[in-house]
């Protein structure tokens, strides 16, 4: 026996297999509520911010980095809120005074005017090449009185010009606001296209030297080809009360497909899809699935990150024809995801359930993929004794699919052994997933239902809820309609604490005592949003709640 290697491809074939089933269907069940409509789509993309005039003619029209800072005051007693809540006592190494005394501008000595706003110009001859700054009298710090603009002067490194007073600077044009205190950088990536080809000649390189070097070029080389494009890219980080929020603007190129008229939104679908008593995640996406079948060749993808080349030849041929049919059904499957979709998961003691509701252009080759992706599953040794089953669910039908994991046959056949020490697999996907892999997929009036972790004997509250509707998923529901831009793209809204326990409750059983969680919540939010070709990518979180599970 050769001694067991968890290589790149036999890590995708355990993560893209529960990966891409759960993508045709994912979950959660409970207890329904009551929700109020909530529609979208009527949030700006971003609200663009009034620069004083004297701050946009300081700024070099050239400029290959711009921070933007609309009140430095504001912006710091939020930082030193924020220390205070990771570490008590390091907010007093973040005073205005402490912080400027370590530039190399000499910026305590002068009298700055802080609740004004402040730009930083990283140009072209450095990082941090001047300050922009405001003053009572701005003449006393300027090195030159070309150097001053208002109530503004530029303050440049030392050794360095500073920028001379000109026309409004296009860098600063259209600039997004942030709410609360923030700041925001403007990145022209046309001025960084000799370093973006280095990285990517350095990345290629890299890549041919790892076995799926093919597969890893083909998902990152369009993030190169769009960076050497040129274009601007906004990021903005945002304080408010305990919530930190990180944001990316830029103009994709691309615009998504259109919803379909007379199909449920996202936001109505999520009201169709049942509540649970801990929404460990809801998720929400636009009809997104069938654009990503035609970006990208899914059967290429999966198929190169398994076994690529030589080593295909160390496993059987029922394997690899197995393989084979299960990607192509992924492939089919996400050809006629040409809707929304909304769902929830909830983990608890015996694994991971869920629903999710969506619509596509043909249901019945969607549940027929579905079918053949967990019978092909069943014959790559993934999982073992799969049982199929017909579910009726009030006037909806079910196509019930249970199976028993078995990562070791997997192991087995490609001639490894696991040596001492590694966690047993199953057990591994057992403590996430429960027990046995359950997946159905199913329709119950306009919407087709999927579910995972649920038995058959809870696709009845999932076709209820999916025909009632009405259900009420709280803060996630708010946030969702909350998502900037005209149309949704991706919608994620999960309490880390929730995902945790869990899972800590599961390696407490197998290995020992583990650190005790804090109660409580850890919110965190993701989304994309757009309008037109522009596209805004938030994270948002709750510090407060974070800082507790590290201490």
């Amino acid at each position: 026996m050769k001694p067991f290697r968890l290589h790149s491809s036999f890590s995708f074939v355990l993560t893209a297999s529960v990966a891409a089933l759960i993508l045709a269907s994912c979950g959660g069940s409970g207890a329904s509520g009551h929700a109020k409509p909530i529609v979208g789509g009527d949030v700006p993309l971003v609200t663009p911010t009034a620069v004083p005039d004297g701050v946009a003619r300081l700024v070099p029209a050239d400029a290959p980095v711009t921070v933007y800072i609309h009140d430095p005051d504001k912006l710091l007693a939020a930082v030193r809120d924020l220390a205070r809540q990771i570490q008590p006592g390091s907010e007093a190494m973040l005073s205005a005074d402490t912080l400027l005394s370590q530039t190399p501008f000499d910026l305590r000595a002068r009298e700055l005017d802080l609740s004004q706003p402040l730009a930083v110009v990283v140009g072209p001859e450095g990082p941090m090449h001047a300050v922009v700054a405001a003053a009572d009298d701005p003449t006393d710090l300027a090195d030159s009185k070309d150097s001053t603009a208002g109530r503004y002067a530029a303050l440049a490194m030392p050794g360095r010009s500073a920028p001379k007073a000109g026309d409004a600077s296009k860098a600063l044009q259209a600039l997004p606001s942030t709410k609360g205190a923030g700041l925001t950088v403007r990145i022209d990536l046309g001025q960084f296209r000799d370093q973006i080809e280095q990285g990517e000649q350095a990345f290629h390189q890299m890549a041919e030297s790892q076995p799926a070097g093919g597969l890893i070029l083909e998902v990152y080389q369009p993030l190169f080809d769009f960076c050497k494009r040129g274009g601007v890219i906004d990021l903005m980080l945002e304080f408010e009360g305990d919530a930190i929020q990180l944001s990316a603007v830029m103009d994709v190129g691309i615009a998504p497909p259109a919803s379909v008229p007379g199909r449920p939104t996202v936001y109505e679908l999520l009201t169709r899809v049942p509540t649970s008593g801990d929404n460990a995640l809801v998720f929400a996406f636009g009809p997104v699935m069938s654009q990503f079948s035609q970006l990208f060749d899914v059967e290429k993808l999966m198929t190169g990150a398994f076994a690529p080349g030589e080593a295909a030849s160390e496993l059987p041929a029922e394997f690899n024809q197995a393989m084979k049919d299960y990607v192509a059904a992924v492939a089919e499957a996400y050809a006629v995801m040409d809707g929304g979709g909304a769902g929830t998961f909830a983990l608890g003691d015996g694994g991971m359930e869920g629903a999710w509701a969506m619509t596509v252009s043909e249901p019945a080759r969607a549940a027929a993929a579905v079918d053949k992706m967990a019978k092909a599953a069943g014959r790559m040794g993934f999982v073992d004794d799969v049982q199929h089953e017909a579910v009726e669910a009030g006037s909806a039908r079910f196509d019930f699919v249970d199976a028993k994991w078995d990562a070791k046959k997997l192991i087995a056949m490609s001639g490894n052994q696991v040596p001492p020490g590694v966690p047993d697999m199953d057990e591994m996907m057992q403590a996430v997933y429960g027990e046995r892999l359950r997946l159905a997929f199913g329709q119950a009036d306009d919407i087709v239902l999927a579910t995972v972790g649920l038995p058959a004997s809870g696709l009845v509250g999932v076709a209820a809820a999916a025909q009632a509707g009405g259900q009420d998923h709280g803060a996630a529901a708010r946030l969702l309609a909350e998502v900037p831009g005209e149309q949704l793209i991706l919608f994620a809204h999960l309490d880390l604490l929730a995902m945790l326990r869990p899972m800590a409750r599961a390696m407490a059983d197998r290995m020992g005592p583990v650190p005790a969680l804090p109660e409580g919540r850890v919110p965190m939010t993701m989304s994309i949003g757009c309008t037109g070709t522009r596209y805004r990518f938030n994270l948002g979180f709750d510090v407060a709640a974070m800082a507790k599970i590290g201490r």
